[in-house]
């Protein structure tokens, strides 16, 4: 067929027809609400819950700066007391290295106190998810196993899916931060010194940290805090 026959709007006589298929969008609750702090239900505790898990990885990255910087000066003290001499004559535990070991041990209590209201909040998206499935199978039926989405898109098991796998992360970085904790001020090389300066400043456990800093943007979108 040439592109002469391929009929065009503008060629279509009055008495043809095209018809399209509707695309359906549901709108999220929280675009529908005049004031988004309105919400109420099971959507305002996802979203209340997202909220809080966002809050918290803010706090961990502040303390995790505050670490690397209280890290960064217990190096220069103890770089400083193994440069004299022999070896045998080097001061692994220097003056003022009390200081900042405790202050990095308070450093690290703030993260685990972060880590556990964040494993809270991923309970409570857990949770949510098996209360919206109990609800709608109440009001549908146990036949009917797809339940409409809480918000835009996503099931409402994705909540408890994705929050469960960033937190879990962090869980596992706080054992290495722990781990950094108990030996640094034990060093006795600067290799060693360095590879415990390294692995707190660049979180090991978090596999891909892109992936979740994209993850919790998704949620964010997700629940229209974004």
């Amino acid at each position: 067929m040439s592109s002469s026959e391929i009929a065009s709007p503008s060629r279509l006589s009055k008495g043809d027809e095209i018809t399209f298929s509707p695309v359906i969008v549901r709108q999220s609750p929280v675009s529908r609400t005049p004031q988004r702090g309105n919400l109420t239900g099971n959507p305002r505790t996802v979203r209340d819950n997202v909220a809080d898990l966002y809050n918290l990885i803010q706090k961990w990255n502040a303390a995790h700066l505050a670490g690397a910087d209280i890290l960064a000066k217990i190096h220069a003290l103890k770089i400083a007391a193994m440069e004299p001499v022999a070896s045998e004559e080097r001061d692994i535990y220097p003056d003022g290295i009390q200081y900042y070991c405790d202050l990095l041990e308070n450093t690290c209590k703030d993260l685990s106190s972060i880590v556990m209201k964040m494993q809270l909040c991923a309970k409570q998206l857990r949770a949510m998810c098996e209360l919206e499935n109990y609800q709608h199978r109440s009001r549908r039926g146990a036949e009917d196993t797809e339940p409409t989405p809480m918000f835009l898109t996503w099931p409402v098991e994705r909540f408890g899916e994705v929050s469960s796998d960033i937190v879990s992360q962090y869980a596992a970085e706080l054992e290495v931060k722990n781990s950094i904790l108990e030996g640094v001020c034990h060093c006795t090389t600067r290799e060693a010194l360095l590879f415990h300066v390294a692995a707190w400043a660049h979180q090991p456990a978090m596999v891909n940290e892109n992936a979740t800093r994209n993850k919790l943007e998704a949620m964010l979108i997700e629940t229209g805090h974004r």
